[in-house]
């Protein structure tokens, strides 16, 4: 069977992966930024300076005369060795698996073909549309910034700045920023911060950015921005001024340029129209990842592009799995499952087991701050919900999805031997007692 596979983000690269196991011919069209969003714009290139901006400001604990915007430079050449590192490699994978890549954006033509910008023409026996998300503007002034821009080029002075918008990149990029010494205002019409996240872990978690001197303004509608030297930003009850404005209001997804008004696929304003088998309104067109609607994370489209494979290849049904949400500040947070508060609205009888992580040696070692595990465990003692606030959730919540998907017995989990120090004794430390 022959694909093509439009876009080489997660989705895209590692659909093309698959379908090369199975033994199909692929093309993978992209543009200049094979990695897509995630290594060029998003999750890679945003976690390494989170990382080296937080080694940075510890650092500046032990010498108060730090001047960390002077290491501003180097903190982003090192990010962008990261993301050609890992661009080279994965082109080089690519290869190996004689996938044929083609950089060059192609737009439909019709339900059957798509042309290159060079006018070559090409079909397929099926084709995926894995293109990715855009940032989704609701102030449309030339000046102010996007997320893609602050990640791109250093600020190289101290700024007064205003980040619109406190989902998961604005809370990421204001701490970024607070940690390399600016001033940062987080504003979002919302009651709290992460609105989606569980209520305990976002509360927790702002209290977290106000330790960097992060000035949040939630429930605050923006009535006006005005831009001469400075942004003049002004909300139904005060006026402010920054250097910077930045906009961080959410994506949607990446469609417009594909030609897809000469092909019988719709879509809404937001994303393609996809069915439960991520088919479009043209069945042997699909739309996998951001520009489909699904979830808006990396892991979530590559997942989804073996799925699909799976599905096309042997009829194997999509499957729902358990989706680990994380949020990389300083202080990671991170969650899947039910909440604590969505597990009381169903009825559902469980126990909610919480304990704070602060007194492991691995947590006082790493951020010595307030830290807590809470696991939501049904009657059958399965984890069924998990939040965390911890230096490194990212990793503790790896080992969760296993117990959530695997429906291990949480009785079992206490009499395994964890590494010390570690954060993964706290499953010994909270459930040893529990059962």
């Amino acid at each position: 069977m022959k694909i093509i596979i439009i876009g080489a983000g997660p989705a895209g690269y590692t659909t093309a992966f698959k379908a090369r196991q199975e033994g199909h011919e692929v093309i993978l069209f992209t543009n200049d930024h094979t990695g897509g969003v995630c290594l060029n714009e998003g999750c890679i290139p945003t976690k390494s300076l989170l990382e080296d901006a937080h080694h940075l400001y510890q650092s500046k604990h032990f010498n108060p005369e730090l001047k960390i915007l002077d290491s501003v430079d180097a903190v982003y050449a090192h990010k962008s060795t990261i993301q050609n590192e890992l661009k080279t490699q994965l082109e080089r994978s690519l290869t190996q698996a004689k996938i044929q890549l083609m950089h060059t954006a192609v737009q439909f033509e019709d339900n059957h073909h798509v042309k290159d910008a060079e006018g070559n023409c090409y079909t397929a026996d099926v084709f995926i549309i894995a293109t990715g998300a855009k940032a989704q503007r609701f102030y449309p002034h030339a000046d102010i910034l996007e997320s893609w821009d602050v990640l791109n080029k250093p600020f190289q002075r101290e700024q007064r700045i205003a980040l619109i918008g406190a989902g998961v990149i604005g809370v990421e990029l204001a701490s970024f920023l607070a940690m390399m010494g600016h001033s940062v205002h987080l504003f979002d019409i919302a009651p709290r911060c992460l609105i989606q996240a569980p209520k305990d872990l976002s509360l927790a978690l702002e209290r977290e950015l106000k330790q960097y001197s992060i000035q949040i303004h939630t429930n605050t509608k923006i009535t006006a921005i005005e831009h001469t030297d400075h942004f003049i930003i002004k909300t139904e009850s005060e006026t402010y001024e920054f250097d910077q404005c930045i906009e961080a209001t959410g994506r949607i997804g990446n469609f417009s340029e594909l030609g897809l008004e000469k092909t019988s696929v719709q879509s809404t304003n937001k994303a393609i129209v996809v069915n439960e088998r991520y088919q479009t309104t043209v069945p042997h067109i699909y739309a996998i990842g951001d520009v489909s609607g699904a979830v808006q994370l990396a892991h979530v489209a590559s997942d989804l592009g073996e799925q699909i494979i799976d599905f096309i290849t042997h009829n194997k049904a999509i499957q729902k799995k358990t989706i680990p949400y994380v949020i990389y500040t300083p202080m990671q947070a991170a969650y899947a499952g039910l909440s604590e508060d969505q597990a009381k609205q169903m009825n559902l009888k469980v126990q909610v087991k919480k304990v704070l992580i602060s007194s492991l040696a691995k947590q006082k070692i790493k951020i010595n701050r307030r830290a807590y595990l809470k696991l939501i465990i049904d009657e059958h003692y399965h984890l069924i919900g998990v939040e965390i606030l911890s230096s490194d959730a990212s990793e503790l919540i790896n080992t969760c999805i296993l117990m959530m998907d695997l429906e291990l017995d949480m009785r079992d989990i206490p009499k395994l031997i964890y590494a010390h120090p570690s954060l993964g004794e706290i499953f010994k430390e909270v459930l040893v007692e529990s059962f």
